[in-house]
């Protein structure tokens, strides 16, 4: 992890970044904790990438959709990316409704050009997984926990449901950016 030189966005100040050798970081997210049938859900994955300056680097990501017993659907990735020196790219990835989808596995990689130990590699910041999809058909797609259901019941049924999907996306994102802290802390040491 360091503090980004080119932040991706106002909100975001630090980035992961790799090093000489291939370093890849893989986040398992269980999508159907989220969607009442992720198979009929449409799904995007992406992440921003930026290189160095002074070393050139590669970026890939790639995502792998697996059914209940962990067995792989189907994959689809960017392959290596040259990354972009003086401003932050994104890649993504989409994926149509795949009948027994259960859970999705993001795996982004990386690594510098010249081999140069340390930390020149690209740098990645803001990994996702965003189910696509009308308004309508997102309220009626998503789960929520019954509790908070009852508790929002009062509230406009759409704001509510906005409202639980943005502080359930710290599932997806938080276990993701522990990982890559770990990654980052092992790639140092």
């Amino acid at each position: 992890v360091e503090q980004s030189d080119i932040p991706p966005d106002a909100d975001t100040a630090s980035n992961f970044v790799s090093s000489y050798q291939w370093c890849v970081m893989r986040q398992e997210v269980p999508l159907h904790r989220y969607v009442a049938d992720p198979s009929v859900a449409r799904v995007e994955i992406s992440a921003r990438y930026l290189g160095r300056t002074d070393c050139p680097s590669v970026f890939g990501i790639e995502a792998i959709l697996v059914d209940r017993e962990k067995n792989e659907l189907r994959r689809a990735g960017s392959g290596p990316l040259e990354a972009p020196v003086d401003s932050w790219e994104r890649a993504t990835v989409v994926f149509e409704p795949e009948p027994g989808l259960h859970e999705i596995v993001l795996v982004v990689y990386g690594k510098d050009r010249r081999f140069w130990q340390g930390k020149f590699g690209s740098k990645v910041a803001k990994c996702s997984v965003r189910v696509l999809g009308e308004e309508g058909a997102l309220r009626d797609m998503l789960l929520l926990p019954d509790d908070e259901v009852e508790a929002h019941a009062v509230a406009d049924g759409v704001e509510a449901r906005r409202e639980l999907w943005r502080k359930h996306m710290f599932d997806f994102i938080l276990p993701f950016l522990m990982l890559l802290c770990a990654w980052a802390v092992s790639r140092v040491q």
